[in-house]
């Protein structure tokens, strides 16, 4: 199962399985970049919680 999430600023992750594990992707675009080749904390943490309810999403189909 894949699932996608979009919100305003146009962020897009998927979370996949892979086997057992559920693997979420993203690419960040410039404006993510607190100095080039850094991105700023507050992404990565919701990058967890995204990928965190998309894996919980998941399981509970896969159930």
């Amino acid at each position: 199962m894949r699932q996608q999430h979009s919100d305003d600023s146009g962020d897009r992750i998927k979370t996949y399985w892979d086997g057992l594990e559920t693997v979420t992707r993203f690419t960040p675009d410039p404006c993510h970049t607190a100095i080039p080749g850094f991105t700023y904390g507050g992404l990565l943490a919701s990058l967890i919680d995204y990928h965190g309810i998309g894996a919980d999403s998941a399981a509970m189909y896969r159930q």
